[in-house]
This record gives C-alpha cells, structure tokens and sequence, in this order.
C-alpha cells in the first residue's frame, strides 16, 4: 500500500515550493476589466411610457374640509335632537383638531346643547313617571 507522504519523515517539517510561472501572493499586478460592447442592433426594448397613477382608494384621507360635522351639530343642537348634536360634534371638535374642519365653536356648541338636551329629557321622563307614579296611587 502506497501512499502520497511517501518519502517524508515526521521529523522533517514540509516545505511548499512555489511554482516558478505565478508571482508570490499580493504582489500580482490588477488586471484590467475588458468593457463588454452589446452586439450591433441589440440594444433592448424600447423604454415604456410611465405608468398612469393608480386612482385613489376607498376611505382614503382627502383634502376636502369636514366642516359640515360642526354646522350639523350646531344646527341640531338647536333644535333639540339631543344625541345627534353630542355625535356629530365631538366628530367635528375631532376634525378640528386635526385640522381638517373649521367652526370648532359650532360642534362645541352642538355638543353641550346636546349633553343639556339628555339631562333635560331624562329630567322630563322622570317627572311625568312620578306623576303617572302619583296618580295610580292617589285613586285606590
């Protein structure tokens, strides 16, 4: 059986001898990088034109003022719809805040007109379920 370390002691360390066609490691010199030329009339796809803009989404932000909510709690506060002013006005006092709707004062407004609106109907729906209450008693 042969093998490749035949000839060599384990007392004698081994030395690499370095071939004489290659230049030693780091001292090569850089090798220029040849430009490659595309082949006469090869020169690709014609560039396309830029692609429209895609539409705007659904619910996405617009510029358009939300305005409207303040005007709408306002105008039912005064009329006394109770729990719509008290919605659209913290929408609109929301809105304003953010600054994407005017006339802060109108759902401020609107909201405390329809805060007072509640009490004012909880007030009446006990009374006249204290009178009715009264009244049932008052007949026996």
């Amino acid at each position: 059986m042969t093998t490749s370390d035949e000839g060599v002691s384990p007392e004698e360390p081994l030395v690499v001898q370095p071939v004489a066609d290659t230049p030693p490691l780091g001292s090569a010199e850089p090798v220029a990088a040849v430009p490659v030329m595309p082949a006469p009339g090869a020169t690709g796809p014609a560039p396309y034109a830029a692609a429209p803009a895609p539409p705007q989404a659904y619910g996405a932000p617009s510029d358009t003022p939300n305005t409207w909510m303040n005007i709408v709690a306002f105008v039912t506060g005064l009329l006394g719809l109770a729990i719509i002013p008290v919605v659209f006005g913290h929408m609109g006092i929301s809105a304003s805040n953010k600054g994407k709707a005017e006339y802060k004062w109108m759902g401020i407004v609107g909201a405390v007109l329809g805060y007072l609106e509640i009490v004012g109907y909880v007030i009446a729906v006990v009374a006249i379920g204290a009178l009715f209450a009264g009244a049932a008693v008052s007949t026996n």
